[in-house]
C-alpha cells in the first residue's frame, strides 16, 4: 500500500476550471500570470490558449496595457509577458448557409463548408504537446465555444452540419469535451479552462403520478455548473479539477476572483486553508498560483 509522505510533493499542477458571466473578467484574470516576478518574486508562465471566443489576444493586451498604466510592471515586464502567450484561435468560417427543412432549404447563418475550429484545436494540442511543462498553462477559452466547436464537428461528421442538435445527438459532442477536459487534467502542466454559469435543476423521482398518468417530480437542488452540451454532461465536467473558482461582483460592484461559494457557484479549492476569500482580477490569478508548494 502507498503511504503519503510526510513532506508535500513540491510544484503540483494547479488544474483550475474558472467560472463567471459574460464580461465578468475571466480571460483578463489569466494576463496576470504571464507576467515574471509580478507576485512575491515568482516566475511567470507560458501560456498555450486555444481561444474558442476568439477574443483572447485583445483582452490580454488590454489588461497587461492596464498593469503598465498603474505601474504594477514595467514595459520590459510587458513586452516579456506577451512573448509568453501563445494564441491559437479556434474559429469557425461562417455566413449564410442553405439547409434543409421540410418542403425545401432555408438560408440561416451557420458554417460555411467544413466545421474547422474543432480540428484546429486538437492540431494545435499535437503541436504544443512537447511544450507543456510545471511552468506552462494550457488554457481552454473557453469551454462554452469549445462545446460548440465539438457539436458542430460531430454534427457535420454525421451530416447534419448546421442542423438543431437533438437529444439522440449530444453523445458525441459529449464525449469529445470530456476527452478534452482529460487531456487537460494529465497533461503534465498547469490548466484553466473558463466557463460560462449555466443553473441547473436536479429532480428526483417521487414514485407518485399525477391525474395524467406522468410521474410526479419534485425540485431537489439547483446547481450552478460549466455552460456544455446537455445536463448530464455539464454537471460532472469539473470533477476532474481540484480548483473551481468564481469571477463575479460579489458584495460589491468590483469584479473579484472568488475562492469561496458565490453567484451561485460551489467553489473548490485544496488552498481553503491559505487562500483568501476573494482576488483582484488583475493580479489575482498570479497571486493564488503563488500559493504552490
Amino acid at each position: 500500500m502507498a503511504t503519503l509522505s510526510a513532506t508535500p510533493e513540491k510544484n503540483q499542477p494547479i488544474k483550475l476550471m474558472l467560472l463567471g458571466y459574460s464580461g465578468t473578467g475571466k480571460t483578463t484574470a489569466y494576463a496576470s500570470l504571464a507576467v515574471d516576478k509580478l507576485i512575491d518574486n515568482k516566475p511567470a508562465y507560458n501560456l498555450f490558449i486555444l481561444d474558442f471566443d476568439t477574443k483572447a489576444e485583445e483582452m490580454i493586451r488590454a489588461a497587461l496595457a492596464a498593469l503598465v498604466k498603474d505601474k504594477k510592471i514595467s514595459t520590459t515586464q510587458h513586452d516579456e509577458a506577451l512573448s509568453r502567450c501563445d494564441v491559437a484561435v479556434c474559429k469557425e468560417n461562417t455566413g449564410i448557409v442553405p439547409v434543409s427543412a421540410a418542403g425545401g432549404t432555408v438560408d440561416k447563418i451557420g458554417v460555411v463548408g467544413k466545421a474547422t475550429a474543432w480540428t484546429t484545436a486538437v492540431k494545435q494540442l499535437k503541436t504544443w504537446a512537447n511544450s507543456l511543462d510545471d511552468q506552462s498553462i494550457l488554457i481552454v477559452d473557453s469551454l462554452t465555444y469549445a462545446a460548440k466547436a465539438a457539436a458542430n464537428w460531430s454534427m457535420g461528421a454525421n451530416n447534419k452540419l448546421n442542423r438543431e442538435l437533438t437529444w439522440q445527438d449530444y453523445q458525441g459532442p459529449q464525449q469529445l469535451v470530456e476527452n478534452l477536459i482529460t487531456i487537460a487534467a494529465d497533461a503534465a502542466c498547469n490548466a484553466i479552462i473558463t466557463g460560462h454559469q449555466n443553473p441547473v435543476e436536479l429532480y428526483k423521482n417521487t414514485g407518485r403520478l399525477d391525474d395524467k398518468g406522468n410521474v410526479v417530480e419534485e425540485l431537489m437542488d439547483t446547481v450552478v455548473v460549466p455552460t456544455s452540451i446537455g445536463k448530464a454532461g455539464s454537471i460532472k465536467l469539473p470533477a476532474r479539477f481540484n480548483h473551481l473558482l468564481v469571477v463575479s461582483d460579489g458584495i460589491s460592484k468590483d469584479r473579484r476572483i472568488w475562492t469561496k461559494p458565490t453567484a451561485g457557484v460551489t467553489t473548490k479549492t485544496p488552498f481553503f486553508a491559505r487562500c483568501k476569500d476573494y482576488y483582484p482580477i488583475s493580479t489575482g490569478l498570479a497571486e493564488y498560483f503563488a500559493l504552490r508548494v
